[in-house]
């Protein structure tokens, strides 16, 4: 008995009686097939889309450079230093509930009764607003500065700059 294999059958001559051969067709044994070129390439397709969306989810949502150690008693700023901000951004400065705060603003002091403080919690907010010493952020880079000192007790003063800006 000889065997060829030609497609998914598999030809087998049998030697026949008086010289005579006969040839019978069987399918092959199921066994383990390589990937065809579609199913290759679908396999790729979706690895290649999950990788790219891997990278770009990575970069949306994680925060860009270093992070920024803060100092003393600060806790936290908004916006952050080189942020883009919309116009109706405020500016959120979040100390140890035993100080407060103060801002300077493009050189211009920002009086104590238009920032918003939230007794214990050490949150000072500034909005631009009508009636306000900057009525509306102008588009273009804002320098902030923020000075802190005890509520109580022993001074203890410092003080913050940055910047961001208004698209």
């Amino acid at each position: 008995m000889r065997g060829t294999v030609t497609g998914g059958l598999q030809r087998i001559v049998l030697a026949g009686v008086g010289g005579r051969d006969g040839v019978e067709w069987a399918h092959r044994s199921p066994t383990l097939t390589s990937m065809s070129r579609t199913r290759y390439r679908i396999v790729l397709g979706l690895l290649g889309v999950t990788f790219i969306v891997i990278v770009v989810g990575s970069v949306l949502i994680l925060p860009e450079g270093t992070p920024t150690s803060l100092p003393g008693p600060v806790r936290e700023l908004s916006p952050r230093d080189g942020d883009l901000v919309l116009r109706q951004a405020k500016i959120e400065f979040r100390t140890d509930p035993a100080y407060r705060a103060s801002f300077v603003i493009d050189g211009v002091s920002i009086p104590d009764d238009e920032v918003i403080t939230m007794a214990g919690t050490g949150i000072h907010v500034y909005q631009p607003g009508p009636g306000k010493t900057i009525e509306e952020w102008t588009p273009g880079f804002h320098v902030v500065e923020a000075a802190w000192d005890t509520v109580s007790g022993l001074p203890d003063p410092g003080s913050i700059t940055w910047s961001f800006r208004v698209q």
